[in-house]
């Protein structure tokens, strides 16, 4: 399977689909995905803060909520632009090695991922699912 994310229709807010073939992938792909729709491409600029976000979660699509979440939030009071390098799965617990850099420019603002028609499906080919986000 091909890691990918692609732009779909939705009636009040802006909408991926993403597909990935681990969650790692599936993080990274929402990333780029959320990124691409705020107007942000990803590019060559050194990647050189680093970042580690632990969170407690219930289900699996908690970890994908709080981390693109993480990603806005610094975005947002810190100008800085996280991209997820790693995760960690230790029963209730997931930690998010994230890296990137400050970024100054401007972009078109989401204010959060949420759990609307959000539900991760595992099958043959890897994971997708559907986010929908505030706008």
């Amino acid at each position: 399977m091909i890691d990918t994310y692609k732009e779909i229709e939705h009636t009040a807010d802006l909408a991926l689909m993403v597909r990935a073939g681990t969650f790692l992938g599936l993080l990274q792909q929402s990333a780029l995905g959320m990124l691409h729709l705020m107007g942000i491409t990803s590019d060559s600029h050194p990647s050189d803060i680093t970042y580690t976000a632990f969170f407690v979660f219930t289900v699996l699509e908690d970890v994908l909520v709080q981390g693109m979440n993480e990603i806005l939030f610094h975005l947002e009071t810190e100008d800085l632009l996280f991209i997820p390098q790693d995760v960690q799965i230790n029963g209730t617990q997931a930690t998010i090695l994230y890296t990137g850099r400050l970024f100054l420019e401007p972009y078109q603002e989401i204010k959060a991922l949420t759990y609307h028609q959000m539900k991760l499906i595992q099958d043959d080919a890897g994971l997708h699912t559907i986010l929908v986000f505030d706008v």
